[in-house]
């Protein structure tokens, strides 16, 4: 297996981002020289704040977040981010190099990992359960659920459901609507507006089905 280098890992995601030394430091509040010293191996301990703020200051969304955490849980052998050692990867270039609308939509995200904030640090935690999908709440009939202080009924918990649930529906059905208008005006190749409209139409179906889309 293939020496994990941490300093070389972060300058080479930075260098992805187009940032120098500088640029990072003064988004982060530490010095160039600092920084470039990680990256040179010569700090062979970051803190986990620095790296905090590193990797938010590089990455554009939590699913970079996320996938860069991995990755140095995995090189690293647990020694940073251990909630993240085992967790099952959704990679962005997968789903690139699938070309798929639908997993993108549906994989590009963090169900299981929750931010907060903790004595000026964000902290991640890695649950079994995907703690930020609104229909598992809404569906968890063993727990409880509030809206600002107001305790939901299982009546309130199935109607709030279904009204999300029936604007995604339309949602999908009015970008469908906006494939099919482009292909008819040959605004869009016709083999890629062919392989969107099946997936649209699939994730319709899928939407519709209440025993789909679950974890």
């Amino acid at each position: 297996m293939e020496h994990f280098n941490l300093g070389s890992f972060l300058r080479r995601k930075r260098e992805e981002k187009g940032l120098t030394t500088r640029d990072l430091g003064k988004k982060i509040g530490y010095s160039y020289s600092y920084i470039a010293g990680v990256e040179k191996g010569h700090k062979v301990n970051p803190s986990v704040a620095f790296l905090e703020n590193y990797i938010y200051a590089i990455s554009k969304n939590i699913h970079e977040i996320s996938q860069i955490k991995e990755e140095i849980s995995k090189g690293t052998k647990g020694k940073y981010y251990p909630d993240f050692l085992n967790v099952k990867k959704n990679s962005a270039q997968e789903i690139e190099s699938n070309q798929s609308m639908i997993k993108a939509i549906l994989n590009e995200s963090s169900p299981n990992v929750m931010f907060y904030e903790e004595n000026g640090l964000i902290i991640d935690k890695y649950f079994k359960l995907p703690m930020n999908d609104v229909a598992f709440h809404l569906n968890d009939k063993y727990n409880e659920k509030y809206f600002r202080k107001i305790k939901m009924t299982d009546e309130d918990r199935k109607y709030i459901y279904n009204l999300i649930n029936e604007y995604f529906i339309r949602k999908v059905e009015i970008q469908l609507q906006e494939i099919k208008h482009n292909k008819r005006n040959k605004n869009i190749d016709g083999e890629v507006a062919d392989n969107y409209i099946k997936e649209y139409e699939e994730l319709i179906k899928k939407l519709n089905d209440p025993n789909d889309l679950k974890y």
